[in-house]
């Protein structure tokens, strides 16, 4: 990880292991990728609890998550010369792609495909063999290109038990 990826458009980013010291910076990409990409697919009602507004009981609380780490996530974050592009994890106890969020204002620079990537190598450094997620409608296409396949289409239960359209998708890795 650490190393520089060389991108025509962003001269270079870099993909780290995330810390509990970014969790603001996590969710402020969040939050932004959820309300201007999910906002193609979903309500408002769905996107406010999705990701609601940043403030400093939701970064406690996801600080507190990342130091405790019941599950067991592996954060990355992708830096450039903008600051944080984006950030993506996975739990692989679970085989899990648990997330992949770019900012909007930094779509297109290939920071998403970068913590994919790295994501990835890291499942089979781990040995694990396939990833698996519960994908947002919005996130289906940039999946699909990157060799994820579809399993099926249903629903995710936020919090409230309110549902969100979703595509379960998965990618044998070899």
């Amino acid at each position: 990880m650490d190393a520089p990826i060389e991108n025509s458009r962003a001269r270079a980013l870099t993909v780290r292991i995330a810390t509990e010291l970014d969790a603001e910076a996590i969710l402020r990409v969040h939050y932004a990728a959820v309300h201007e990409f999910g906002a193609r697919s979903y309500g408002k009602e769905v996107l406010d609890e999705w990701s609601s507004p940043v403030n400093e009981e939701r970064i406690l609380a996801l600080t507190k998550a990342m130091v405790e780490n019941p599950d067991g996530e592996i954060w990355l974050l992708a830096e450039g010369q903008q600051g944080i592009l984006g950030f993506g994890s996975i739990v692989p106890r679970k085989n899990e792609l648990r997330a992949c969020y770019v900012a909007p204002n930094n779509s297109g620079l290939g920071a998403g495909k970068a913590i994919l990537d790295e994501l990835e190598a890291l499942a089979r450094k781990l040995k694990l063999h396939k990833l698996q997620m519960d994908a947002s409608v919005n996130a289906e296409s940039f999946y699909l290109r990157n060799g994820y396949r579809i399993n099926g289409r249903g629903h995710h239960l936020l919090r409230s038990g309110r549902k969100m359209k979703c595509v379960f998708m998965s990618k044998i890795l070899v």
